[in-house]
């Protein structure tokens, strides 16, 4: 269009003097000479846009290197109440309530309640067994009392004719005939063992009496126990506050999430934290293919993940000296790392927040580096990719976010195509 456009304007014009004739040739010349050139440009243009893109490429350079170690982690109070489910003869409890997460709470509000309907049927049957215990106990001291009394009367009576017999055998033989007297002394002695025989049988009656009694109140001290310690069972099952804080719910043990209402949880297990708020520390975890890389001691910089441009100073303070699992039935090992803080910020620092802990590690000076984006660390051995997209393995030594030492392998110079 805009060569005929140009043509036009020159056949309309060249009617008029050779001059202004010229001058329009020259420009429409002009023109279509500017409408070669922009059909052109457009074709490169184009051109490009379809040819692909270049690779990066990175220079092995030689120079120096901090490297650095980052871990994950979590806040935690230095100092905390901890309420942990309770031992009962359950071994598994399920949670009715739980106190939400981050709530203010005061002293004495309830937190955790378990579920008690279990306790309660045990403790119902318990105070049954007490109540007929006791009312057997009071029937048997009735019957003992009873008893007791009738052996004390033929006792008595017993005495009283072993007193009578006496009394006629006191009679001397002169004054009697000498058959009454020997039958009357032979009353006697058969009186006095009547009586023997009735205050053995008393004493005996009182000294078995006792113990069976005895054998009750054991009975019945012992039920009662029971149903004390089925009582305090109970309350024990509803966790309140000790102090004013902050209700912090930990995580389930095994699933790696939040406890919530309506689990399962298991004696020892704690539920929920009242962290005191003054003074924090960072708990990090460190991998155990890091085993060594973090020694107590160290300067550590750590980031809340909330607040990354508020980082706080630390110094390593412990690490635990064997590994864990991170996850219930997880192949991976960790080992728990904690850090004391140089400085507390009750304002942002919660317990659970997480944290990421910076460690640097010692400085290498002259190394030959070679960019991580050339680098291919997925595999067993670590690849360099060079420009043209060989790939060479190579040694390496300290990393940090962006380089590595090469110990082998490449030459100060030499360039890295970016992996993908």
């Amino acid at each position: 269009m805009r060569r005929r456009g140009g043509a036009s304007r020159v056949g309309a014009t060249s009617g008029r003097g050779a001059t202004s004739g010229g001058a329009a040739i020259a420009a429409g010349a002009a023109a279509a000479l500017l409408a070669a050139l922009a059909g052109c440009d457009g074709g490169t243009a184009t051109a490009v846009a379809e040819a692909p893109a270049a690779p990066r490429e990175d220079v092995v350079v030689r120079g120096d290197l901090q490297p650095r170690l980052l871990l994950t982690g979590e806040i935690e109070a230095v100092e905390s109440i901890e309420l942990r489910v309770p031992r009962t003869n359950q071994w598994q409890l399920s949670i009715r309530h739980l106190v939400e997460d981050g709530t203010l709470v005061e002293e004495g509000d309830l937190l955790v309640e378990f579920d008690n309907s279990a306790f309660a049927g045990q403790l119902e049957e318990k105070r049954l067994r007490l109540t007929q215990a006791r009312l057997e106990l009071d029937t048997a001291e009735a019957t003992a009392a009873m008893e007791t009394g009738n052996k004390e009367a033929e006792v008595a009576r017993r005495r009283a004719q072993l007193e009578k017999a006496e009394l006629m055998a006191g009679v001397p033989a002169h004054l009697q005939p000498m058959r009454d007297y020997q039958e009357r002394q032979l009353e006697r002695d058969r009186a006095r063992m009547e009586l023997e025989r009735a205050e053995k049988d008393l004493a005996t009656y009182r000294k078995t009496s006792a113990l069976d009694l005895q054998v009750k109140r054991i009975e019945i001290e012992k039920i009662r126990r029971e149903v004390e310690i089925a009582e305090e069972g109970i309350a024990a099952l509803s966790l309140k506050a000790p102090r004013a804080g902050i209700a912090i719910v930990r995580d389930h043990p095994w699933e790696g999430r939040e406890l919530v209402a309506g689990d399962t949880v298991q004696p020892g297990w704690e539920v929920v934290e009242l962290p005191e708020m003054s003074a924090m520390r960072v708990l990090a975890y460190l991998s155990d293919v890091d085993d060594g890389a973090v020694t107590p001691g160290a300067r550590v910089l750590c980031r809340l993940d909330a607040y990354p441009d508020a980082p706080f100073e630390g110094t390593v303070e412990e690490i635990t000296a064997v590994a864990h699992e991170v996850a219930q039935q997880s192949l991976r090992r960790a080992f728990h790392v904690r850090v004391a803080l140089e400085r507390t910020d009750p304002e942002r620092m919660r317990p659970g927040m997480s944290v990421q802990v910076e460690v640097p590690g010692p400085r290498v000076s002259g190394a030959l580096l070679a960019p991580r984006a050339g680098l291919d660390l997925s595999g067993e051995v670590p690849v360099a990719i060079l420009a043209g997209g060989e790939r060479k393995e190579v040694t390496l030594g300290a990393c940090d976010a962006h380089r590595c030492v090469v110990e082998e392998g490449l030459t100060e110079g030499q360039r890295l195509e970016a992996a993908r």
